[in-house]
Parts: C-alpha cells; structure tokens; sequence
C-alpha cells in the first residue's frame, strides 16, 4: 500500500501552489520558527493574519504581535519548541484584535547543524465556528483585564526590587532539561549587571549557565509556595536576597523577586567593624594607661630618690654620677611626655606641618651632629655621602623621624656601625637607616610599627618612637618601610615621592 501511495503521488503530483491556494481558500496560513537565526518565516496570508506586513520578521517582532497581555504566556510557549514538540495556543493580536489559533505541526532538530525548527499552522477563530463561544469568552476577559496589566507591568518594569519570570523546559518524557528566562526588569539587570534584552527570550543554556544547578532547587518548591536564600551575582559582585514563588495553576513557572543587600550588607560590615574599633580603642586606652602609669613612676622614683640621696653625698664623683643619673632620667621623662603629646595630636588629628622647601645635605649634617654626641662606644655613626636635594616637607618632622630611627638603632646595635643618609631616583627620595645591631625576626617585622612593642624589655624608651614615625611618614606623604636579619642588622627606609 506504501509502495501504491507513492506512485499515485509521483503519477499525480501536487503543487506547492496548489498547497498554497488549498491552505488559502481554508483560510489556514503558515509558519516556520528558526531558533538558528532567531527568526520566524510565514506565509502573506499569515502575515495578514499576524497583523504585520512582512513574511520574515524576527524574534523580538514575533515577542510584539500578541496583545500585551498575552505576549508572555505565548512567547513562553514557543520559546519551549526548543525542547517540546507541541503547541496549541489561541491569542488576540496587537494590530486588528483578531483573535487566532496557532498550532504546531512538525518540530525537528537538523543533526548536521543541530538547529531547531518548528513549522506550523495559524487561522482566525470566527464567529459561527464551534470555538465562536471561546472566541466571545477570551474576549470579553482580555477587555476587563487589559487596562489592569498594562498598568501591572508598567508597575512590574518599574519596581525597585528585581523581577525575573522563569519558565522550565520540559522534552517528550516531561523531563525538566532546562529554563527560560521570559522576562527580566529593568531594575533585576541592574542587580545581575546584565542588558535584560541580551538574556530576556533566551534560555540557561544559551545564556552559558548550566540548568541543572538551578532546576532541582526549582523543582522542589511547590505550587503557590515560596523559599529564599542569599546569593551574589557572579557579574556584578552584588549580593542578593531571593525570594523563588512557584506562581498557583503553573507548577512550571516560576517568579524570581531580587532585593539588592550589598549596601545593608556594608553597613553591618562597617558597624560591626566600628564595634570592633571601640572595643580595640578602648582596650588601648586601659593598656596605655597601664603603660604611662608604670613608665612615668620609673624615671619620675629615679629623680626623686637620687634627688634626695645626692642632698647628702659629700663624695664629688659619686655626686656626679648621681647627677648624670638624674639628668638621663629627666631626658627620658621629657620624651615620653613630648611621645604622648604627638600621639595625641595625630588621634585627635590636630597636628599641624609647616612645610617649606629644605636642602637635605644640610639637614643630614644636622642630624650626624646631634646623634654623634649620643653614640656609645664600639659603634661608629657613618653618613654616606649624598647629592643635593631640595624637598618640599617639615624639617622638624622629618627630622623627628630620622631622629626616632637613628635612636632605636643606636639601642639595639652594641657593636659595629650606624649609616644613614639618602639616594634619590627620577620618582622618590628614600631615606635610610642600616645598623649591624642584633635584628628583628621575621615574625616580628609587622609589630614593630606596632604602639608600646619592645622586642626586648631591657631597652629605654615605652615602645612609642617608631609608631609615631609611621604616622608623621604617613601624614607627609610618604611611606616607611624595614628590611632585617636577625643577628646582622635592620635598615629602615621612609620613602617620599619627588
């Protein structure tokens, strides 16, 4: 029978007009989707139909010839034609209120270029057709709901949370296998960093994502019920709260609303790192006064109790060391006092600078005068010998600081050499002080800027010296860095761009 039907057809053939005329004279027109080029080719009399005058349009002009109440429900379901082979719909179109019936006929994937396409059948619904009563009922409905959605997706694009409405993709075996993104607002593509017109049509998968990560967390929400988690967007680093609300009637799709809590997020970061300051500040307020306590009540019992003995000493040399005594106590009070008044003034962020351009040659020859005068023996204070340079800064801070550095090394060097000076490059002017002192462990570096840090207790001074020249550095511009080895000596850098 197979063999008698093709030859009555090869004897009897049918032309692709007369089709065309027979389809006509029904009033039936076609269409053929090509989810390769995303476009949608039909016949005229499907075009006339369609409300449009073109016989290839694409897919977003396909999204505009339903009426806007319907556009989603209808491009959801062609859209699903990526994966299903069945569509039956009825629509009213956006130009000539015809209301239609649109069918699919034959759905199939190309194995060579592995493209879709779906070919299929259109025709108006009339009055006088059993579907006239269906036909009365859409449109009685569409009228009393049509000025309600306009402004509901007007309301919808313009909400200050995300909205995106999923729908899932089902094959022949009712298997979920992906999802479509049907629409998208404005403010969801803000959220996501994303042009809502680059995903809104397209699948997970076109998109690049994998459905399956997303599909069982969808599939387990039941109808009319709702689930949230926290999620951050991998494109633009937001974080979000979503709420996933599984819509009633429609187990496959889905209402995604997004809520941008990256700037509540910061704020609870900044609070609780706030609290962590107070309590940090407050922690060092008790230790500094502890410290200030114990460190004043040293030198301070020094000059009293020699004060009174050296009343009574009648031995001149033991007078003079008594005097020597008191006078080296009475330096280190006067520096601790002058340490806690700057940092006082750098916390209350009162300290002034005068800055000025300043010959730094000269300045280092000041420095190497007043620090020769301190140096103890077996330990030989060196400056290297340095161009002129003019920088604009504060002599008195700066010099400060070097000061600072040349005293800590002179503490922890008993042997060997001090140098200092500075070179100067087409960028920076970097300062330096290098001692063959004991060193620092690698352990200890990132302390030593630290307030109150002594790596060895036996040493003068409460720890406050280099703390305070990191902030003097850091308040003029520059930054001071250490390099050391333990048991060969340290070199402490502060560096100034030109």
């Amino acid at each position: 029978m197979e063999k008698q039907s093709l030859s009555m057809n090869a004897k009897n053939p049918v032309s692709t007009e007369l089709l065309q005329q027979l389809l006509n004279a029904s009033d039936i027109g076609w269409w053929q989707l090509d989810f390769g080029k995303r476009e949608m080719t039909c016949s005229p009399l499907a075009a006339e139909l369609f409300g449009t005058d073109r016989t290839r349009i694409t897919f977003d002009e396909v999204c505009l010839l339903p009426r806007e109440e319907h556009r989603a429900q209808i491009y959801t379901r062609c859209a699903a034609l990526k994966v299903t082979d069945t569509l039956d719909e009825t629509f009213v179109t956006t130009n000539g209120n015809k209301c239609l019936q649109i069918k699919a006929v034959k759905v199939r994937t190309d194995p060579r270029t592995n493209t879709r396409t779906a070919f299929g059948s259109v025709r108006r619904v009339t009055s006088g057709t059993p579907e006239s009563a269906e036909l009365a009922a859409i449109n009685q409905n569409y009228k009393a709901a049509q000025r309600n959605y306009s402004h509901l997706a007007q309301l919808i694009e313009h909400l200050p949370i995300g909205y995106l409405r999923i729908n899932i993709l089902r094959d022949k075996t009712d298997r979920a296998v992906d999802y479509l993104l049907s629409y998208i607002n404005q403010q969801a593509g803000r959220i996501l960093g994303i042009r809502t017109q680059d995903f809104t049509g397209k699948t997970a998968s076109e998109t690049g994502a994998d459905p399956q990560e997303s599909l069982p967390r969808f599939r387990h929400i039941p109808s009319g019920d709702s689930r949230e988690h926290f999620w951050q967007a991998p494109a633009s680093e937001r974080i979000c709260r979503c709420l996933l609300y599984n819509t009633p009637g429609d187990d496959d799709e889905l209402v995604i609303l997004l809520e941008d809590i990256t700037e509540a997020r910061r704020s609870e970061e900044q609070l609780r790192r706030a609290k962590e300051r107070a309590e940090e500040s407050n922690r060092l307020k008790s230790a500094f006064l502890a410290n200030m306590s114990h460190e004043i009540r040293t030198p301070l019992n020094a000059i009293v109790g020699f004060s009174q003995v050296i009343a009574d000493e009648e031995d001149a040399e033991t007078r003079h060391e008594l005097s020597n005594i008191i006078q080296s106590n009475n330096e280190l009070l006067q520096r601790l006092i002058e340490d806690v008044l700057d940092i006082s003034k750098i916390e209350s962020n009162t300290l002034t600078f005068v800055l000025a351009n300043h010959e730094m040659k000269a300045l280092m020859k000041d420095i190497y005068s007043i620090i020769l005068l301190r140096m103890p023996e077996n330990v030989e204070l060196r400056l290297d010998d340095c161009q002129p340079f003019t920088l604009y800064t504060d002599r008195s801070r700066l010099t400060q600081v070097l000061t600072n550095l040349l005293t800590n090394a002179i503490k922890h060097t008993k042997k060997g050499y001090i140098c200092f000076g500075y070179d100067v490059t087409e960028q920076e002017i970097r300062f330096y002080v290098t001692d063959t002192g004991e060193g620092i462990p690698d352990d200890q570096l990132e302390r030593v800027f630290d307030r109150f840090v002594k790596l060895t207790q036996w040493t003068n001074g409460v720890g406050l010296g280099l703390a305070i020249s990191k902030a003097l550095v850091t308040k003029l511009g520059g930054r001071i860095e250490v390099t050391s080895q333990q048991g060969v000596g340290s070199t402490f850098s502060v560096i100034f761009p030109r």
